[in-house]
């Protein structure tokens, strides 16, 4: 039980971006309509974005990058299937849609996210 400690320890040092988790979650409007609202589940969680791959695509004159990543989250946090993470990574905000379902692991959570966004 003493390494899984230790090994906890290290691992949180590797933890140097912050994340926001949001999920969506269905309501209805004064008008009766149905919405769906951006609700924060975790504020400002430790994490760490290591990225997978990238493919670049042409439509319609618009060059669209779109790239995976893996996000590793402390053991204790949960991030349900299909939620989306603002990170902040080095200064800059990104946000990581489309999550997938989450690994556990002794030391750490691990999820799958993609990225995708205009590149000109």
């Amino acid at each position: 039980m003493a390494f899984c400690s230790i090994f906890g320890q290290y691992a949180k040092m590797l933890f140097g971006d912050k994340c926001d988790i949001y999920v969506k979650e269905k309501s209805v409007n004064d008008y009766g309509e149905s919405i769906f609202l951006d609700v924060l589940k975790e504020s400002n969680v430790p994490c760490r974005v290591n990225h997978d791959g990238e493919k670049l695509s042409y439509d319609k004159g618009v060059y669209k990058g779109e790239y995976t990543v893996s996000i590793i989250f402390p053991p204790d946090i949960c991030i349900p299937k299909g939620a989306f993470l603002d990170i902040e990574v080095a200064g800059e905000k990104r946000i990581f849609y489309a999550t997938g379902e989450s690994v556990s692991y002794i030391s750490h959570k691990e999820v799958k996210a993609v990225r995708r966004e205009g590149v000109f």
